[in-house]
């Protein structure tokens, strides 16, 4: 049987060759591949669209056996790992994405686009293609990921053509990333920081991983000083990507921020274990060795550092404030300065540590000199015009005074500056500015302090019902003696020329209450010499400058007291 079975098959065998000679060897058919699978380049697209490290990753590994033949999967994947590169460019160089590539150069409609995008430069006019296409629209404002907040909105043309563009690829693919980040970058380089932040937490909620997104919202948490939110968020971000170094730079810096030292030095020790020569962390830990009080090995960082750096100026300055602050060496950190000076010859902060320098060491010549040359380079300058308001005060310069405080006033407004104009008006003799000031000072910060200054101001220029008024409700919210003894002193003003007797109870009633009060000792010394008790004003009198003992004005006028009294004056 087995025989039989063995001669059939050699029979046919025989035959199918036979057959193959006399009709010819047939025509071999080359197989075309079918093309990668449009469900997976769907689904990559999307990944793509997403644009998150972890999508963009997932996409790329999808992509990376069917690139191997296939064109449109091989550009697709080019697209993406040229888009990862312009995102997370610190990622790049880590093991992150092992196993997704390389893939070849990309060719494909946004190549220009993409590359200027590298290099922070704008889209040339007319590059965008305007279309319904998520990519066409998000691709041209793409260079705003590598741009600086500090960036002013004048060099960068079509800010809100580029809004437009990424309001319409938001509304096509609302999981995106991009289009929320991009449009938190625009709104920031227009200064609208409020709707910057909203768009960065929406980028972040579409995708935990996306940590562009954290950085800039962060960073503008930290702007507000809300610096325990923009640690909890960047805490998070390094959770997840641990291998983001800028991230744990951030959280250096929040933890800094926030007067978490030890947290701070552990986490920037961590980027300089990665990156042991990266500026920017060795000036932080420079930063937080000063907050602890270790200048001296802070001073010791810095000098490796701008041996290392000498392009670095921050270094320059810390070190310069530093050995003159901490090291009481006023000449080292002077030359510090002028080498510093010699390499950033237009930067306006070492003339004016230098000058205040001078100005402390009492060269005011040389300080005010260097104090101009800062106003040169960086007019208006408010940290500048700060210096020299408060030099001009401290010399009693009112006039100079009062031109410093105008041109910061220009510019911006604290407490301080409208208490500053106060004392500098009063000084110069002109009531009528002082209640200007004092009015917006108590609107700004109605406290009870900055009543009593009102009231102040309204009884000099005579306003005496408004005065009164204020004092009544400064008595009802008076929590202290100290605050109600002045406002009894105020009281006794407004009614010493109808009723002298009842002043004098309030002015006692105020020393009783608060036997330090200045204004009391000096206003129940005018109300004795009104009753020509002489002897009784000298007392309080010496209190007074006891407690103002450079007030050359009350010494005048204790010495003509007593010199009526018939006594020898007493210095």
């Amino acid at each position: 049987m087995k025989y039989a079975t063995k001669t059939g098959a050699a029979v046919v065998l025989v035959v199918f060759i036979l057959l193959a000679g006399c009709a010819g060897v047939p025509e071999q058919i080359e197989e075309v591949p079918a093309g990668p699978d449009p469900m997976l380049m769907e689904q990559a697209q999307g990944l793509i669209q997403v644009g998150s490290p972890a999508d963009l990753r997932e996409a790329m590994e999808m992509l990376y056996a069917p690139a191997q033949s296939f064109p449109a999967a091989e550009e697709q994947g080019a697209f993406a790992q040229m888009l990862f590169d312009l995102l997370y460019p610190d990622l790049v160089e880590t093991d992150y994405l092992a196993g997704s590539g390389p893939f070849s150069a990309y060719h494909g409609a946004y190549l220009e686009i993409l590359d200027r995008a590298r290099s922070g430069r704008a889209p040339t006019s007319g590059s965008s293609a305007y279309g319904q296409d998520f990519f066409d629209l998000v691709t041209p404002p793409l260079f705003f990921a590598r741009l600086s907040s500090s960036d002013g909105e004048e060099e960068i043309p079509g800010l809100n053509g580029y809004r437009g563009l990424l309001e319409q690829a938001q509304a096509l693919n609302p999981s995106s990333v991009l289009p929320p980040y991009l449009l938190g970058r625009v709104s920031e380089l227009q200064g609208r920081q409020d709707q910057a932040a909203t768009y960065y937490r929406s980028s972040v909620a579409r995708a935990a991983s996306f940590y562009p997104g954290r950085q800039r919202l962060a960073a503008l948490l930290l702007q507000e000083g809300q610096a325990a939110e923009a640690t909890a968020l960047l805490e998070q971000g390094v959770a997840l990507l641990p291998q983001a170094t800028p991230l744990r730079y951030d959280l250096a810096e929040a933890y800094y921020q926030s007067g978490q030292l030890e947290e701070a030095a552990a986490a920037v020790a961590q980027v300089l274990l990665v990156e042991p020569d990266q500026a920017e962390a060795m000036l932080l830990r420079s930063r937080v060795l000063a907050a602890e009080g270790n200048w001296n090995q802070a001073l010791r960082l810095l000098n490796l550092l701008l041996y290392q750096h000498p392009e670095n100026r921050e270094a320059y300055l810390l070190t310069a404030r530093l050995l003159y602050e901490k090291a009481k060496d006023a000449e080292a950190a002077l030359e510090v300065i002028t080498e510093a000076e010699s390499q950033f010859p237009n930067v306006p902060d070492f003339p004016e540590l230098a000058g205040r320098i001078y100005l402390e060491t009492a060269r005011s010549g040389e300080g005010l000199n260097k104090l101009q040359r800062a106003l040169d380079l960086e007019p208006g300058r408010v940290a500048t015009l700060r210096l020299l308001l408060s030099n001009a005060m401290h010399m009693r310069r009112w006039l100079q005074a009062a031109i410093y405080l105008s041109e910061i006033l220009e510019q911006e407004q604290s407490q301080q500056d409208l208490l500053q104009a106060i004392e500098i008006y009063r000084s110069l003799g002109d009531p009528a500015q002082v209640l200007f000031y004092a009015e917006q000072l108590y609107q700004g910060n109605p406290s009870l302090e900055n009543l009593v200054i009102f009231a102040r101001a309204l009884l000099a220029e005579g306003q005496t019902d408004q005065a009164a008024a204020l004092i009544e409700q400064g008595l009802d919210r008076a929590e202290t003696p100290a605050l109600h003894s002045t406002l009894l002193t105020l009281q006794a003003s407004l009614i010493e020329e109808q009723s002298p007797d009842e002043a004098m109870a309030l002015v006692r009633e105020a020393l009783m209450e608060h036997p330090q009060n200045y204004a009391a000792l000096i206003k129940i010394a005018e109300l004795y010499v009104k009753q020509r008790e002489l002897r009784k004003a000298s007392l309080y009198l010496k209190q007074a400058i006891a407690l103002d003992p450079n007030n050359t004005a009350l010494r005048v006028q204790l010495q003509s007291i007593e010199k009526a009294l018939g006594t020898e004056t007493t210095p």
